[in-house]
């Protein structure tokens, strides 16, 4: 070991689950454009291997269409207009200053992901996957989305610009078939689901996904769009935050010896609306300390590996336990003292060889795990600034870039002042609100509370007024008193 306490990885171990078995963190994402982000998953759901660029491919396909032949003055003015409108640009790298920026098209039309690539290499179509299994339909929701790609894909264009800009992507394939070269992926196997930590979130996700697509059936595609790219998201970073949470209480009970006692379920995270006085007093205010939720996202990464590790260990030829995902605590309860054993040396051998403990110093299996959990943690802090360490950049700004959208927000940042705190703006209420209506039998405001409780979202005695205040602004109540036991959410 080194004087700091670290072992000597030459990088810090993989926490995603995708070899034999795909689960729990699929992918290791890294903070990008929602843009890229949305795109990233629509291609997934068409089943799509885009290949043209943006910049290269679209933009002189567009230039070049028979409309602006003889006069590139207005090809150009054509693109311009639509990049000021669809395109947007990273300024630069997430962790590399010096990196290259690219820019980003919003997919406003099916065509655009099924062919136009992007920047972005993290395949979140694998969290859409783990997202849509083992909610309210054991395994992959099928249905649900088959719904969501016939949806999408029965977009029209919603203006000329859009017209001649998919006139120029039909171009394009149109001459990459004609030179024999495969325009999009055909795959008509079905889709294979990805086991969730935290199956309440996917649950959730697959209900709110269901109430968009009943409704708004004329609603504008860029409108429709843009909503479904904030509720994605948004669920996106709830799942990475309720998993650091649920970890750290697994972690909990491996230092009680009362892992049979836990399981994984969605766990309450204070927030706060969105202009509240932050005050010192409120839970809102401290959730993001260190000591909770940021230092439960951040110490996530070493138990994520512990996670892979356990799995793998079940697809090994000799395994005494079926393949299949593991967490610390099934492995404990669920699998022989022999299965057990092999999993503690596997975690012991995840440390370089010369900074490997000794058997003596790790002699159970729960004694290992929190042993390389505890080693992923020092080597991810070893550096002083937090904006170079992995376990942060990967964790805390993901989260942050998922929470920023345009018009519906959910993590406010105030720096020396309140901090960062989870919150709804008008525009991310006036969405659950409205998801809510469409799912509730009676639309009570006592089960709108409970509602956004099933999704994480646990709002105090105080947050609630100021939510009933905007409800009210916005025309989404019927106050049959002022009795909050008479309220009701319903547009009116």
């Amino acid at each position: 070991m080194t004087d700091y306490g670290e072992p000597d990885w030459s990088q810090v171990p993989s926490r995603t689950i995708n070899d034999e078995i795909e689960a729990y963190m699929p992918i290791s994402p890294t903070s990008t454009p929602r843009e890229a982000i949305i795109m990233r998953t629509l291609s997934s759901i068409l089943e799509a291997d885009p290949q043209f660029d943006v910049n290269n491919d679209l933009e002189s396909a567009v230039k070049g269409l028979d409309q602006f032949r003889g006069d590139q003055i207005l090809a150009d003015e054509a693109w311009e207009a639509f990049a000021s409108a669809y395109l947007t640009s990273s300024e630069k790298g997430v962790r590399r200053p010096s990196a290259q920026a690219h820019d980003y098209i919003i997919p406003f039309h099916s065509r655009i992901p099924l062919h136009i690539k992007t920047g972005e290499p993290r395949d979140w179509g694998r969290f859409y996957r783990m997202l849509m299994t083992d909610g309210e339909v054991s395994g992959f929701n099928t249905e649900l989305h088959e719904k969501l790609k016939g949806k999408y894909t029965d977009l029209r264009p919603s203006n000329t610009v859009e017209e001649l800009v998919i006139s120029a992507v039909d171009e394009l394939v149109v001459t990459a078939d004609s030179a024999g070269e495969p325009s999009d992926l055909e795959d008509d196997s079905p889709e294979i689901g990805i086991t969730p930590y935290v199956p309440d979130i996917s649950e959730v996700f697959q209900q709110d996904l269901r109430s968009w697509l009943s409704m708004l059936d004329d609603e504008p595609s860029a409108l429709w769009l843009q909503t479904l790219k904030d509720l994605v998201c948004f669920h996106y970073m709830m799942y990475m935050m309720q998993l650091g949470r649920n970890l750290a209480i697994e972690y909990d009970h491996a230092k009680e010896g009362s892992l049979s006692e836990f399981s994984p379920k969605c766990r309450p995270i204070h927030f706060g609306m969105w202009d509240e006085k932050a005050s010192k007093t409120r839970e809102f205010a401290n959730e993001w300390n260190d000591e909770r939720l940021a230092g439960e996202i951040y110490d996530s990464w070493g138990k994520l590996v512990v996670m892979r590790i356990l799995t793998e260990m079940t697809t090994k030829d000799d395994s005494e336990a079926k393949p299949q995902p593991l967490t610390l605590a099934e492995a404990v309860t669920n699998t022989s003292p022999e299965f057990q054993e092999r999993c503690r040396i596997g975690l012991l051998d995840e440390f370089p060889s010369k900074d490997r403990p000794d058997d003596t110093d790790a002699p159970t299996l729960i004694e290992a795990a929190r042993m390389l959990d505890h080693a992923v943690r020092r080597y991810n802090s070893r550096k002083p600034n937090r904006k170079s360490q992995s376990a942060f950049t990967m964790g805390y700004n993901v989260i942050r870039q998922l929470a920023n959208g345009r018009e519906r927000k959910y993590l406010r940042v105030q720096p020396g002042q309140a901090g960062t705190n989870s919150r709804l703006n008008q525009g991310a209420l006036r969405l659950f609100a409205r998801l809510f209506e469409q799912e509730s039998t009676d639309g009570h405001l006592r089960k709108l509370f409970q509602y956004l409780e099933r999704r994480g979202i646990r709002l105090d005695e105080e947050s609630k007024d100021q939510m009933i205040q905007q409800l009210d602004q916005m025309s989404l109540l019927n106050k049959m008193s002022d009795s909050k036991e008479a309220i009701y959410v319903e547009s009116i």
